[in-house]
């Protein structure tokens, strides 16, 4: 085995290097190849090109926890008032170091992060809560205009902001001029 020295810059010892030594990069290119290419077709999954990329399997969520999509970041700019408000009613990131097969090769984030959106978690029992609670108030906005359209609710709708009534073509008050649209359970 010979020996080469080789000259370093002033204050450095020399350095003493084999030159007999195996190339670096001794593997075959187009082994190196097959194997990216195994490692990237396992990130894509099947290439379908009207394939969802936010889906992921449903067994993967652990019982008792909800998984949603959450934005994260528009325009490369991450929306902390946001996210903010997500930490605050519980949600929080799914550990990408949990569930590596959700995250493509190399990531070194601790999030999930897909297209700008993140992939949290909550107990699924909150979720509930959450969605009742905006059920809830959905059913309130509609009863409460649905009462103003029957005039139950409201008279200055069927008044000018001087006390007269409300004339249109001649007509005076508000008439009902819409047939009912069933409201969905």
């Amino acid at each position: 085995m010979e020996e080469e020295i080789v000259k370093r810059p002033v204050g450095r010892p020399p350095m003493h290097r084999t030159t007999d030594r195996p190339e670096m990069h001794a593997e075959d290119p187009r082994e190196l190849a097959k194997i990216r290419e195994a490692q990237i077709l396992g990130t894509l999954g099947d290439l379908d090109e009207h394939q969802d990329e936010f889906w992921f399997d449903p067994a993967l969520i652990p019982d008792g926890w909800s998984w949603e999509w959450k934005r994260y970041q528009v325009l490369n700019e991450i929306q902390h008032s946001h996210i903010n408000a997500l930490l605050r009613t519980g949600w929080t990131f799914v550990p990408a170091s949990k569930y590596p097969q959700l995250v493509p090769q190399g990531n070194t984030e601790e999030k999930i992060v897909r297209r700008g959106n993140a992939l949290m978690e909550r107990p699924a029992s909150i979720t509930k809560m959450m969605a009742d609670r905006d059920k809830r108030l959905a059913q309130l906005q509609v009863d409460t205009k649905a009462a103003q359209l029957e005039g139950r609710v409201g008279s200055e709708y069927a008044t000018s902001n001087k006390g007269d009534p409300i004339r249109a073509r001649g007509v005076a008050g508000a008439k009902k001029t819409y047939a009912p649209i069933p409201v969905p359970e």
